[in-house]
Order: structure tokens, then sequence, then C-alpha cells
């Protein structure tokens, strides 16, 4: 099978990067993040052992590798699905040639302003995801909507404010803790829709026969 390669571009990402990988992890994919986010948030939900740096080094941990090296070709091989998380501070993407682009953001116009001067292919954006989302009467919503058109091959995910999904990105960071089963249904139904899509090869009945099997047998 072709090895997966996405982007993940936006803000207030590193739990649904980490929860994505868990899934594929227990999936049996073998999983490495790239951490390109000049604010490394993605970094901080990962425990580096004493005397290690991930600058230099790739570091595993609960079946998942994580590193702030270049995401490299060679660096890549051996792995199943690799996570290139970009951030939304630069603006010269490494473009790594991604497979596809998950774009995550909320509805604040700063922040979709900022994701509108990056430089990034459109056309491999397939999941975009609208955390905290609320029907705004103002020029604000019609903005938002304008900006999802520029993406014409996109699958859209918009999810509430839910105070499980607040409670599980903080503990990704204070716990490093991973734990899909804490998530809002909606946030669970994200992250088991993309992956399903890369276990491409299992029917929508065979993925949730295994991933109960191993959810039991890691959260018993």
């Amino acid at each position: 099978m072709q090895r997966e390669v996405i982007g993940v571009v936006g803000c207030y990402s590193h739990d649904v990067i980490l929860m994505l990988a868990k899934v594929l992890s227990n999936m049996g994919k073998k999983v490495i993040l790239f951490d390109c986010n000049n604010r490394h948030t993605l970094g901080a939900s990962i425990p580096v052992p004493a005397g290690m740096s991930a600058q230099k080094a790739v570091v595993e941990f609960d079946g998942i590798y994580y590193t702030e090296k270049e995401p490299e070709r060679g660096l890549m091989a051996g792995y199943d699905v690799c996570f290139v998380d970009m951030g939304m501070g630069n603006q010269e993407i490494k473009q790594v040639s991604c497979n596809r682009i998950i774009l995550i953001t909320d509805m604040l116009l700063h922040h979709i302003r900022q994701l509108h001067k990056m430089k990034f292919e459109k056309q491999l954006v397939q999941y975009i995801l609208i955390r905290d989302a609320v029907s705004i009467l103002m020029m604000g919503e019609k903005e938002v909507r304008e900006f999802l058109q520029g993406f014409p091959n996109r699958q859209e995910f918009f999810l509430p404010p839910d105070r499980r999904d607040v409670k599980n990105r903080c503990l990704c960071e204070t716990m490093h803790e991973y734990n899909i089963k804490k998530a809002s249904p909606e946030m669970r139904e994200f992250v088991y829709r993309i992956a399903m899509e890369l276990c491409g090869g299992l029917t929508e009945r065979e993925f949730c026969r295994r991933l109960r099997r191993r959810e039991r047998r890691e959260y018993a």
C-alpha cells in the first residue's frame, strides 16, 4: 500500500493529530509525526526522554513516533502514515509531496485571513475541520463560507463548542493522554472517518470490528 503523507495546516490541531495517530496505530499502522510547526504545539504533548532531542532523533511514545527533524523521504521509509504538522505561521510551507492535506481552524476571522495568506496546494485539501463552530449572523460567517469555497475537493466538518474536546486537548499536554473515547461524538466521527479512509482496504464493518477489539484492550 502507498505510504500516506498528510499535511496538517491550521490551528488547534495537536489533539486531532494525536488521536488520529493513536487510532491508526491501534489499527496496525506505523505512524510518524513531523513537527514543522514554528510553535511546536504538538511537541508539548510528547514526553521526550531526558537527554534526547526531538530535533536530532525520532522519539517513540505509546506506539507513535515523533520528530522535529525535516520530513525527508528517507526518514519516512518504513512508516505507513506520516503526519506533517505545518502550523499556520509559516509563509513557505514544506510541501514534502503530501498525498492530502487536513485544514483545521475555528471561525475567528484573523485565523481565516492568515490561512488565506499561506501557500499550499488547495487541490490537496481533502478535509476541513471548523472547530467551535457557531452560527454568526453577520459578515464573519459569509467570509468563512467564501474561504471554504476555495477548496474544490474538500469534505467539511463543523464541530460545535464542547467542553469534552477542550478537556481532551488539555489532557494531551498535561497527561500525555490521547483517548478518543473522551472526545465529543462529532470529533470521534471526524477522526474515525479519516482513519477509515486511510485504512482503504477495510470495509466499514471490518474497521469498526478491529477498532473495538483493539480499544477494549487499550482502555480496559
